[in-house]
């Protein structure tokens, strides 16, 4: 595996430090400092893949971010930031809507209802289906081939219709709680 930056595992890396409450050194405060200025600069938006190679989309950029942002104070220059590109982001699936709403809960805000009322089981798991929760360029690695990594053909995309119904349920227990 080639050494890549990705603000989506390092944030979830950051959250593990902070939970376990270790010690933070430098190459910490490196990652804390990559995080803030992918927020702070826009390049999470404008450039998700270069930003997040394994979860390269806008969508689970600000989930996986947010939940670091929802629990340590450390970047809270970047939680209003992260906030206001939420509720201004343009969602093209349900389940892209979901995690944004999800994360607005985390961080205190009130996303207004994603899941009609009138919706059954059986529209939630198809409304679910297709949520790839990782893609990977594989063409990212190599400096000849990296050009190619904007074209979908060159990505896996993982799929995991127990995962989209955990982020369904983790919705649900935090919307509940909400009110």
């Amino acid at each position: 595996m080639p050494i890549d930056f990705d603000a989506s595992t390092l944030s979830n890396v950051m959250l593990w430090v902070f939970r376990n409450q270790l010690p933070l050194d430098e190459f910490d405060q490196n990652v804390l400092e990559f995080i803030a200025y992918s927020i702070r600069s826009g390049d999470y938006r404008e450039r998700p893949l270069e930003v997040s190679a394994y979860y390269a989309t806008t969508p689970l950029i600000m989930y996986h971010v947010g939940r670091l942002l929802a629990e340590v104070p450390v970047l809270s220059d970047c939680k209003p930031l992260l906030i206001r590109d939420m509720k201004a982001w343009k969602s093209e699936t349900f389940m892209d809507q979901l995690m944004l709403a999800t994360t607005l809960l985390r961080l205190g805000e009130d996303p207004g209802e994603v899941i009609p009322a009138h919706w059954t089981f059986e529209t939630l798991l198809e409304q679910s289906r297709h949520h790839y929760f990782s893609i990977a360029p594989i063409l990212n690695y190599y400096p000849q081939t990296r050009w190619l990594t904007h074209w979908k053909l060159s990505h896996i995309n993982w799929e995991c219709p127990a995962h989209s119904l955990a982020l369904v349920a983790e919705y649900l227990v935090l919307k509940q709680g909400m009110e």
